[in-house]
């Protein structure tokens, strides 16, 4: 088809593609050649493009992204959707879903482009219904790699909140005056184009009626040079004289009433055309298009469509209004809804049949094909078909309630519990099963997400098993998995039967492998999670964290699911007892997700693990304060799960601090509370809570009691964690009564029961109990190597073999030697010591078994000097530290730590930093070579706390000086842990723990790669010029030449 080329308006957009400006809008009323110039001009620049027009549809962001990426996938040979899609697959929030998907398009577009490609955008303006593709184009447009160019074409400018999407110093606009055409080009259009001749003076006469708008001077063609018509500043409805007079004039009869028809529908397929209408209809349109007066065709998705010009459907649609019969329309529009879902465009068709008010109809395509739309998150598309029914026929109808509340639950709406209870009553009464269950699994996963009471949710649970163990066979994979994720994880809340939950866990997961979802489908994982924490397998979840810590930190992962993952984290290291890590998953946790702590439920479970770790050091006063507060806090008042947990832990603190009148009113309310919010595991957890204050006090009988209670439903119910709890606090009571005998075997259960999946805490583990505890099994045999082991790590005590119990000798050396007795006041601080006690000291905490011989200390001390010469000067300055110690710590203590025997020096009962940290570097290094990131990352973390850091702080203290030996493990564990966490994404935790270590080994080659390529992953090339600047003068500074100097950077910058 020949045109007008526009040499004037394609200069202008010549200058997308040469300068730094990315966006080009083309914003002209409709009719002045929008369409035109862009297909021109991507004809011309000859670069790849991707066309996509815009549509009602597209009010769906969801579907305006797949739509663009579909077309890339079309035209760009190099680029892959897989990832693009199977970020949408995840279950959560639309507008987060939208987010990642966005980013996984941007990294795709990233790595695969090598020129540039054009993503032209026709009819924009009917993005404006939708605040939320507005928002997406416009974060799709700031994200995308500068290569990617936009020309958007709109009749209006787009705008949110009152400004423009997109900056102007960001863009290039053509407007209405830029299209108009000028004289010399409708002199073009009507003798060259159009093969119409006119004069000069028509010529002239046709620009000031029209001001140059293509489309009025399309409308004019006809028009005799005497009788022109002036169209300058009409409206569109004052075109439908000319549009009659000169498109649709001589349309009359079935012609006219079949065209009129069809103009009611958005586009017009050739097949459904063939198949509904008659020759003359179809040889009308294909005359038209030939003609270009107001209707092309087009080839989308391999098929002929027809299109009016919307001025001219507009004029259509209105006749047909106004001409045609109800239920005419109604029929085409069923006959277009018919026709689409044969050809599987399931939306299109929904809007069709809504559109015919062919509500029966309606309801058999939702039932049908709406769950698909729902799991792929087509949330904005189904909302539109429920907005066009009304509202009474929708809450009369099951499956138009069901949809509705799902739409509800995707947007966190307060009314989606009613909708979807509205949907069961009906499906109730007429016995749709289907219904049932799939309403039965939106609102379960509504409970899950937004309401944690647990108590008066089991019917549902028990309810929704049964239907799906019925139905299973007849329900789609993807809807499978939901429900039975939602299914384990309810019957892990609700009901704690983990058998249950694990059968639906591993159909959910031969699901997820059979239809290829990714291994990161984060829920799931999440769920199976649980199912280990709940039955007290923490070890086995800490493994199933290292298989998932890449997927966990993959940059499409749903960011609420890597909140969920994170929460899990804190807690399962909490339940470990591994206050250190605690600190640092929680330290990061309030850095990443500050708003999602702060409007989520679980955040304030942060408080009920700190208080544990209170309880844990002996902080009983502490734990009670913070108890005091939260309950004071109004925003938790109505959260009875969550208030319980507060009240255990305010009734056990009160019972350690001896304010035994205060206990029983906060245990009676804990057990109230809990009762309303039940759930079977959290009610056994609470009452073994709530027993164990109890237990402390003058309450034994009811102590016993509900301890013993626990026990028997903690078996029942296949847990191994509130069960220990149970079972210490009653071995401690029996123990104070004078039971031995029951104690005895209570303390070899509670072991028993610790050993099965290997803890080392338990909730309300305290030192008060531990010391009791671990003591009286020590002196009875009971697993005695692990009572010393847990007595010496978790209660820096010794428990020697006639049972006496001493505290632990902590030696540092690090940052100037001191010693610490565990639980005493007095400390010895370097300047209580000489310099030769303290190197003396510090040789000691680094000998193997903290022993050397009295030769060895004497040549460290005294190179240079003979044996003879020296041993006097030996024994006197050991003499002299056995009274620094003696002074300070007693000399019964003094005896059991320093110890000279058989020609060796000894420290025994004693830790040392040197010790601690080269044994967690070793165990980081270890389970980093077998891949488990998540826990190497953990004993780094140990490792940096020895070093000196705080949790979450970096490699070490700043002015550390590490010992010789120890230097390479530790340099070898900081470059592990720099990898790991640039698995994770930490990027800039990462950078953190190199610059720490260069500050170690400036010239360490590896980490000094790294600490640049994290600079430049953060988009700071200053800092990383300056980096490699500052390696120079380190190696210049170890005397390295110039040459050599040059070898090394450029290898660092090869490699």
């Amino acid at each position: 088809m020949k045109t007008v080329i526009r040499e004037e308006c394609l200069k202008h957009c010549q200058f997308l593609l040469e300068s730094e400006l990315y966006v080009l809008f083309v914003e002209a009323k409709a009719g002045q050649g929008k369409t035109v110039l862009a297909r021109q001009f991507i004809d011309r620049v000859g670069c790849p493009w991707v066309w996509h027009t815009c549509d009602i549809s597209d009010a769906d962001p969801v579907h305006f992204l797949e739509g663009i990426v579909q077309e890339l996938q079309r035209q760009l040979q190099c680029f892959s959707s897989q990832i693009f899609f199977q970020t949408l697959s995840q279950k959560g929030p639309p507008e987060i879903l939208l987010r990642l998907a966005l980013t996984s398009l941007t990294e795709t577009l990233a790595m695969c482009l090598v020129a540039p490609v054009l993503i032209v955008l026709d009819d924009a303006h009917l993005l404006e219904s939708s605040n939320a593709s507005l928002s997406l184009l416009r974060d799709m447009v700031d994200s995308m790699p500068r290569d990617v160019r936009f020309i958007i074409l709109t009749r209006r400018p787009l705008s949110l909140q009152g400004e423009r999407i997109i900056p102007s110093k960001c863009s290039l606009t053509i407007d209405n005056d830029l299209l108009a055409f000028k004289k010399a080009e409708i002199s073009t259009l009507f003798n060259v184009v159009l093969g119409i001749p006119r004069s000069t003076s028509a010529v002239s006469r046709l620009h000031d009626a029209t001001d140059g708008w293509v489309a009025g001077l399309l409308l004019l063609r006809f028009e005799s040079e005497e009788n022109s018509v002036f169209l300058r500043d009409q409206n569109i409805e004052n075109l439908d004289p000319y549009f009659l007079r000169y498109c649709f004039g001589d349309v009359a009869g079935n012609l006219r009433y079949e065209i009129l028809l069809l103009s009611l529908l958005q586009e017009m397929p050739w097949g459904l055309l063939s198949e509904n209408n008659s020759a003359d209809a179809l040889k009308w349109l294909e005359t038209m298009a030939a003609q270009n007066l107001f209707t092309r065709v087009e080839t989308v998705d391999g098929q002929k469509v027809i299109r009016f010009h919307h001025l001219f459907q507009g004029f259509l649609q209105r006749l047909a209004e106004k001409s045609c019969a109800l239920g005419d329309r109604q029929s085409i529009r069923r006959s277009a809804g018919e026709w689409r879902l044969g050809g599987g465009e399931v939306a299109a068709a929904l809007t069709d049949f809504a559109q015919a008010e062919d509500w029966k109809r309606l309801e058999e395509v939702i039932r049908a094909h709406g769950q698909d739309l729902l799991v792929h998150n087509r949330h904005s598309t189904l909302q539109r078909v429920i907005d066009l029914i009304p509202c009474e026929l929708v809450n009369a109808n099951g499956w138009f309630c069901y949809f509705k509340g799902s739409i509800q639950v995707a947007h966190a709406e307060v009314g989606a519990e009613d909708t979807l209870r509205r949907a069961i009553s009906i499906f109730n009464c007429h016995d749709d099963e289907l219904g049932e269950l799939l309403t039965l699994g939106a609102l379960l996963y509504f409970h899950l997400s937004y309401d944690i009471t647990y108590g008066k949710k089991r019917r549902l649970v028990h309810r929704a098993g049964a239907l799906f163990n019925a139905l299973a066979e007849s329900l789609d994979p993807m809807t499978s998995m939901h429900l039975t994720q939602a299914l384990a994880t309810t019957c892990l809340y609700y009901l704690a039967d983990y058998p249950t939950a694990d059968k639906y866990l591993k159909i959910a997961q031969q699901i997820q492998r059979s239809i290829g979802t990714p291994t990161s489908y984060m829920e799931l994982a999440i769920a199976s999670l649980l199912s280990h924490g709940m039955r007290g397998n923490i070890q086995a979840a800490i493994n199933e964290m290292d298989m998932l810590y890449h997927h966990a930190n993959y940059s499409g992962a749903n960011p609420l699911s890597k909140f969920f993952m994170q929460i899990i984290q804190a807690n399962y290291l909490e339940m470990q007892g591994l206050e250190d890590n605690y600190r640092e998953s929680k330290a990061h946790l309030q850095a990443q997700f500050s708003n999602e702590l702060e409007q989520s439920h679980l955040g304030p479970f942060l408080h009920v693990w700190d208080m544990d770790m209170l309880m844990a050091q002996g902080r009983y006063a502490g734990a009670l304060n913070l108890a005091e507060r939260v309950l004071g806090n109004p925003a938790y008042a109505d959260n009875s799960h969550l208030v319980s947990q507060f009240l255990h832990y305010q009734a056990l603190a009160l019972a350690y601090l001896g304010r035994e009148d205060e206990v029983l009113p906060v245990v009676r309310k804990s057990l109230r509370v809990r009762a309303n919010a039940g759930g079977r595991y959290f009610v056994t957890l609470n009452h073994a809570m709530l027993g164990g204050a109890l237990s402390l006090g003058k309450h034994t009988q009811t102590a016993e009691r509900i301890l013993t209670r626990v026990i028997r439903e903690s078996h029942a119910i296949g847990e191994h964690y509130a069960g220990a709890t149970a079972l210490a606090y009653r071995a401690a009571l029996r123990l104070r009564l004078g039971q031995g005998a029951e104690a005895k075997a209570d303390t070899q259960a509670m072991f028993d029961t610790m050993r099965i999946y290997g803890n080392r805490h338990f909730f309300g583990w305290t030192p008060h109990l531990m010391k009791s505890v671990l003591g009286f099994a020590s002196a009875q045999g009971i697993h005695p190597g692990t009572a010393r082991m847990l007595a010496q790590k978790r209660l820096g005590t010794c428990i020697l073999p006639d049972c006496q119990c001493i505290p632990v000798l902590r030696v540092s050396t690090f940052f100037g030697t001191e010693l610490i007795l565990d639980g005493k006041e007095e400390v010895l601080l370097p300047q209580d010591f000489t310099p030769l006690q303290a190197k003396t000291l510090g040789l000691l905490a680094m000998a193997p078994s903290y022993s050397r011989s009295l030769e060895q200390i004497q040549q460290e001390l005294w190179p240079s000097q003979s044996e003879e010469s020296c041993r006097s000067k030996l024994d006197t300055m050991l003499s002299r530290l056995r009274k620094v110690l003696s002074d300070t710590f007693g000399p019964e203590f003094t005896k059991m730590y320093l110890v000279v025997r058989a020609g060796t020096v000894s420290l025994h009962h004693c830790s040392s930093d040197v010790a601690d940290a080269m044994n967690e570097a070793q165990e980081g290094l270890r389970l980093s070579a077998l891949s488990r990131h998540f826990q190497a990352h953990c004993a780094f973390v140990r490792m940096s706390v020895v070093l000196g850091a705080t949790p979450g702080g970096g490699l070490c203290r700043p002015g550390l000086v590490l010992p010789t030996h120890l230097m390479p493990t530790i340099m070898e564990a900081a470059v592990q842990w720099v990898k790991i966490l640039k698995i994770g994404a930490r990027f800039q935790d990462a950078l953190v723990v190199a610059q720490h270590a260069l500050s170690l080994d400036p010239i360490n080659d590896r980490l000094q790669r790294m600490r640049y390529n994290l600079l430049t992953i953060l988009k700071r090339p200053a800092e990383a010029g300056a980096a490699l600047r500052d390696y120079r003068r380190c190696l210049t500074e170890e005397g390295f030449s110039e040459s050599e100097i040059e070898e090394i950077v450029d290898v660092l910058l090869t490699e």
